[in-house]
C-alpha cells in the first residue's frame, strides 16, 4: 500500500509539473470570481440543510482559514466529516449566453481524507444534470486540458477516480474545455454544462477534515470571433475559403511538412484526416455538406493552427 501511495504521489507530481494549459485562441469575453457571500447564482448546494458542504470561516484542525478571504466552501466548517457521506455542490456554467467556445474554470483547494478509501470527485454533465461523468473520463469535447486534476488511476472505494489522502498545501486546479460550442449539436444545448464537486466517504469514520475549496474563477472566450489567431498564421496560407469544392494550403515554412490536418464539423465530429506532404496541399471537400468546419493543424500532436473553413 505504501509503495502504491508513493508511486501515485510521484506520478501526480510529475503530471502536475508537465501539465501545460494552452493559451486560448479566442478573445476573453467573460471573467468572474464566483462569490460565496452572497452566493453566486451559478453555485448550488442541493438540500443544503442535510448537506455536509457549508460556506463559512473554517475552524478545523487542518482547515483553519480560507485561501484568500474569510469564507470558503468546506465539508463542514467546524467538524471532521463522518462516515457514509455522498454530498456535493454544483456549478452551472451558461456557455453560449455571453460567449462561445472555450472556458476555463479554476479554483484553489485542500483535502484531507482516508487514502484510497474516501475522496473528492469532480463530475461533469452537458445535459443539464440528467447524466454525470467523472471529469477525467469525459470525452464530450474536441479537446480538454486539466492542470492539477487527479489521474484516472487515483481511485477510491468503488474504483472511482478522485483526490484522496492529504494535500498538505493549497493547490490550484484549472479545468479547460476547448471548443465547447462546436461540439454541441444545436444552440438549444448550450447553457446546460454543469460541474459537480462530490465528496464521498465509506462506512469507517477516520476523523479527518475532508475538502475545502476557495477562489473559484471562470473565464469564457469567444472562439468563433477569433479562432483564426494562431502561432503559425504567417507560415501557411489557406486559399479558396469560402470554398465550393476544396481548399488549398500553401506552406511557407518547411517545418510544417508532414503535419497532420484534421477537420471537424459543428457537432465536434472528426470528419477528415490528411497530411501535408508538399508545400502545396489540396484538401478535397466536394462531398461535404455546406456549413462551417474547423481545421486543426497538428505537428507531433501539438496544435499549431486552428482555422474556420466555410463550405458553400
Amino acid at each position: 500500500m505504501r509503495i502504491k501511495f508513493l508511486l501515485v504521489l510521484f506520478f501526480g507530481v510529475i503530471s502536475t509539473l508537465l501539465a501545460q494549459i494552452p493559451e486560448p485562441f479566442g478573445e476573453l469575453k467573460f471573467h468572474d470570481t464566483l462569490s460565496l457571500e452572497p452566493l453566486h447564482e451559478w453555485i448550488e448546494i442541493p438540500d443544503s440543510n442535510n448537506n455536509i458542504w457549508q460556506i463559512g470561516n473554517p475552524q478545523k484542525t487542518i482547515f483553519n482559514s480560507a485561501y484568500q478571504n474569510h469564507h470558503a466552501l468546506v465539508t463542514d466548517t467546524l467538524n471532521p466529516y463522518t462516515d457514509s457521506i455522498d454530498n456535493c455542490f454544483i456549478i452551472s456554467i451558461p456557455f453560449g449566453e455571453n460567449f462561445y467556445g472555450e472556458g476555463i474554470l479554476s479554483f484553489y483547494h485542500q483535502f484531507d481524507t482516508d487514502s484510497f478509501k474516501d475522496g473528492c470527485v469532480i463530475e461533469i454533465s452537458d445535459d443539464n444534470g440528467l447524466t454525470w461523468t467523472n471529469i477525467i473520463l469525459d470525452n464530450s469535447y474536441i479537446s480538454q486540458y486539466y492542470e492539477g486534476l487527479y489521474e484516472d488511476w487515483d481511485t477510491i472505494t468503488g474504483g472511482i477516480p478522485a483526490y484522496s489522502g492529504f494535500s498538505n498545501v493549497w493547490r490550484k486546479v484549472e479545468l479547460y474545455w476547448w471548443w465547447f460550442a462546436v461540439t454541441k449539436k444545436s444552440s438549444s444545448e448550450w447553457g446546460t454544462n454543469k460541474v459537480k464537486f462530490r465528496f464521498i466517504s465509506d462506512s469507517i469514520n477516520n476523523n479527518k477534515d475532508g475538502w475545502i475549496i476557495d477562489n473559484i474563477e471562470f473565464k469564457g472566450y469567444d472562439v468563433f470571433g477569433n479562432i483564426n489567431n494562431n502561432p503559425v498564421k504567417d507560415k501557411i496560407l489557406i486559399r479558396q475559403n469560402p470554398t465550393i469544392d476544396n481548399i488549398i494550403l500553401e506552406v511557407l515554412d518547411n517545418s510544417l511538412i508532414n503535419s497532420k490536418v484534421k477537420l471537424y464539423d459543428v457537432t465536434g465530429k472528426l470528419v477528415k484526416i490528411d497530411e501535408i506532404d508538399n508545400v502545396i496541399k489540396i484538401i478535397d471537400l466536394k462531398e461535404f455538406q455546406s456549413g462551417i468546419y474547423i481545421l486543426k493543424l497538428l505537428s507531433e500532436d501539438n496544435i499549431r493552427l486552428c482555422h474556420k473553413i466555410f463550405k458553400k
